[in-house]
């Protein structure tokens, strides 16, 4: 279990964090969830070392796990094919091309070979977080975190992606953060959601139905609303 406490975070006179405090389960998906503008990306960017802190439980995380944080930003080089991308990318972590085209055939069902020939530049939003995707479990991390992996994706992609998700393979300690929690329970049942900058809630190991009004009411919404 990852323990964060009191974590702590402002921009000038006006505080992003509050003091929150939360646990992560390792080997497990966990979500963090909330509206737009409640600190879910600075909260993630904080764990990995993105924004510096001087919270103690994040430096001694930071010095403990190796944590991979990944956003569509980390697309560069938009000259290279997504193939060359993907094989630049596997060099860095130690991969050899077996062992590329083997991961490229356990997540076969985003069809992420279709478009391997095609220059970054010219990809699609959905295309691009197959390959954000597909290059967090490439890598040799601890933790995974993605941040809003789900936007752009069609709605096959999205499902295939959450059921990869609840398989969880290859163990891996994931967190997600998203402001979509509909149906949240499809790919985890350990969740984080965040109302404002100090309010908190810890949902875990509960049924589903349970689980999803608990996240409603705690947030003060219709669940029917997005049904």
């Amino acid at each position: 279990m990852l323990e964060i406490k009191n974590l702590t975070y402002s921009i000038g006179e006006k505080k992003i964090l509050d003091h929150i405090s939360f646990s992560i389960p390792e080997n497990e998906v966990t979500a963090i969830v909330g509206p737009n503008g409640v600190g879910k990306t600075t909260t993630v960017q904080i764990l990995s070392n993105i924004i510096k802190t001087e919270n103690a439980s994040v430096k001694s995380l930071n010095r403990n796990k190796k944590i991979v944080y990944l956003d569509i930003e980390y697309l560069v080089f938009d000259e290279l094919t997504a193939q060359e991308f993907l094989e630049l990318h596997s060099r860095i972590h130690n991969k050899n091309k077996e062992e590329l085209e083997e991961l490229l055939n356990e997540f076969e069902v985003l069809n992420i070979k279709e478009f391997l020939p095609n220059k970054l530049k010219g990809l699609s939003l959905g295309q691009k977080q197959k390959l954000i995707i597909l290059m967090g479990f490439m890598s040799n991390a601890d933790i995974l975190i993605f941040d809003e992996p789900f936007n752009g994706l069609d709605y096959k992609s999205e499902m295939n992606f959450k059921e990869l998700l609840r398989k969880n393979k290859f163990n891996f300690t994931i967190i997600i953060t998203t402001h979509n929690f509909h149906d949240i329970e499809r790919y985890t049942k350990q969740c984080i959601v965040m109302e404002d900058s100090k309010t908190i809630k810890q949902i875990t190991n509960v049924n589903t139905q349970s689980y999803k009004k608990n996240i409603f009411q705690y947030l003060g919404l219709e669940q029917e609303q997005y049904r």
